[in-house]
């Protein structure tokens, strides 16, 4: 009796321990659901294959853009090499616009939101973005609660780019200027350029082949000066940004006048 009853034990127990292993193999093997997906999943699928095509296998890319990363503050190295990429910024130039635009906003090995925007728009109006804005067309940065907290040097670039919906898609209304550009965010950011100016990658070494070679080598001695391409480069972005800045002398225009009504 005691012996038929142990083997009933055994047998119940058995029984329990399979269907939960079943259970438990067939909930390891299902997807997640796609409300636990990063935020910039999409986006990074996206990304990944238009600058990598369809075979995925650029290197650098794949590194730089893993999923494991993505809420980790982008290396300014990897900044610079996308900005790049999606750009396609002249070879002949490229060092001394991303030393101007990208490493020179740099703090330490990350860059603050803020300049990274404001890097990222200059270089934008070498090709894509008119620099000739008026202050209407900033208005939809009011919807950000922290405008106060932007640097006066880039306020205005980032309004624009706000405006211009080139901000990342997570940055509803707190920009959080200071706060270190995460590799979300900066997928995020080119991603919407991509789309916006309708930037294609169908040349075979476009825009990089990410074996390792293109990496921008920053520790290489610059000569002395820019060269004289990248000087007039240099004169054309500012030549459009002086209209950018323009914007601000108008804005501050409009706020002298309200604070004179205000004072009446």
């Amino acid at each position: 009796m005691r012996l038929a009853k142990a083997l009933s034990l055994v047998l119940l127990l058995t029984l329990v321990i399979t269907s939960g292993s079943h259970a438990f193999s067939a909930l390891a093997g299902a997807e997640a659901p796609a409300g636990d997906k990063h935020w910039v999943y999409a986006e990074l699928v996206d990304f990944k294959l238009k600058l990598g095509g369809e075979d995925g296998q650029n290197v650098i890319l794949n590194s730089i853009l893993s999923e494991a990363n993505l809420d980790k503050p982008i290396k300014i190295d990897d900044w610079a090499y996308l900005l790049d990429a999606v750009l396609k910024l002249p070879p002949a130039n490229r060092a001394g616009l991303l030393e101007m635009y990208a490493y020179n906003l740099a703090t330490e090995n990350e860059i603050a939101r803020e300049d990274a925007v404001g890097g990222m728009v200059k270089l934008l109006t070498i090709e894509y973005l008119s620099g000739t804005v008026y202050a209407e067309d900033l208005q939809p940065a009011e919807a950000l609660k922290d405008l106060s907290a932007l640097s006066d040097r880039q306020e205005t670039l980032v309004r624009l780019a706000y405006s211009e919906g080139l901000v990342d898609s997570n940055t509803i209304t707190y920009f959080r200027p200071q706060e270190r550009l995460t590799v979300a965010e900066a997928v995020s950011m080119l991603h919407k350029v991509i789309l916006k100016y309708d930037i294609t990658f169908t040349d075979a070494a476009d825009p990089v082949d990410g074996t390792g070679d293109d990496k921008l080598n920053t520790n290489l001695p610059q000569p002395g000066g820019l060269a004289a391409e990248i000087e007039q480069y240099r004169d054309r972005l500012q030549k459009r940004l002086l209209q950018v800045q323009t914007v601000e002398a108008v804005l501050l225009g409009e706020k002298n006048r309200k604070d004179k009504g205000c004072a009446k």
